[in-house]
């Protein structure tokens, strides 16, 4: 077994000192990253806010953790206030692709240019996505790009980071704001960030119908895309669609694939 990381055995301090065996969630402050660092005699961390961030954002919390969690049930860690925390059990920790859906074939619109100078995966699938009007495509609505690393605060969650906001509209008229968390095929979609959306639809955009969702290559050419849903009166989120894009050159999508897609949309 690998030795455990700084961050691993704090977190580990501050749930282990607080879990009573039955509780299905609990709060802790900002504070008691530096009294478990203190504890387990290692040197301060002098960015504290990483370590929640990490857990709520780029890595799984240890298995140590995870495996006290009832069944059918993962822990995650949430911002609930100003310096204020809280380890929760939901059931749906993480969103994973669905490896067993079919990919839709695109013709690729991405500019040649784009294709050559793109650079980290994120930014790629950001531009994909937009280029090819992949989220017009999933959501039926005419949609547009309004700002893309969107970092704001928010009351009661603090600082937040969208990939891309979109704002659309249908064709009744009714206003929506997409958010769109997008993740290299290596990387996990987690909890923390889909709930953000939701926040930030709340907080910011209230009077807009919110679709947040997520945007994840499977591979160079193949894009998942999907959209989440929060439970009425619960913290729970909820995978509610999921498709996927496989972008080919426009001279290489066979006729008889379009004519098929078009027998499917007449049915």
């Amino acid at each position: 077994m690998p030795k455990p990381t700084k961050y691993e055995r704090v977190i580990e301090k501050i749930f282990t000192d607080r879990f009573d065996g039955e509780v299905y969630g609990f709060d802790f402050p900002r504070n008691a990253i530096n009294e478990a660092t203190d504890a387990l005699n290692l040197k301060r961390i002098s960015n504290v806010g990483d370590v929640i961030y990490s857990y709520k954002a780029r890595r799984y919390l240890p298995q140590s953790i995870q495996d006290t969690a009832a069944a059918g049930r993962t822990w995650v860690v949430r911002t609930v206030g100003t310096s204020q925390y809280r380890f929760d059990q939901v059931e749906n920790g993480s969103f994973a692709v669905d490896s067993t859906l079919a990919a839709t074939l695109v013709p690729d619109s991405t500019p040649a240019l784009i294709q050559m100078y793109r650079q980290s995966d994120e930014q790629s699938l950001l531009a994909t996505v937009r280029y090819n009007r992949l989220i017009d495509i999933f959501t039926r609505l005419s949609c547009f790009s309004v700002q893309n690393h969107l970092r704001t605060n928010l009351a009661g969650t603090g600082q937040i980071e969208v990939d891309e906001l979109y704002v659309g509209i249908d064709r009744v008229g009714a206003h929506y704001v997409l958010h769109i968390e997008v993740k290299s095929a290596s990387d996990m979609l987690g909890y923390n960030q889909i709930a953000n959306m939701f926040e930030l639809c709340s907080q910011r955009f209230p009077d807009l119908i919110a679709r947040p969702m997520g945007a994840q290559f499977i591979d160079s050419e193949t894009i998942a895309l999907m959209e989440f849903q929060q439970r009425p009166l619960s913290i729970e989120i909820d995978k509610a669609e999921e498709r996927h894009y496989r972008l080919v050159p426009a001279d290489e999508l066979p006729r008889e694939v379009v004519e098929e897609y078009g027998r499917r949309a007449i049915e």
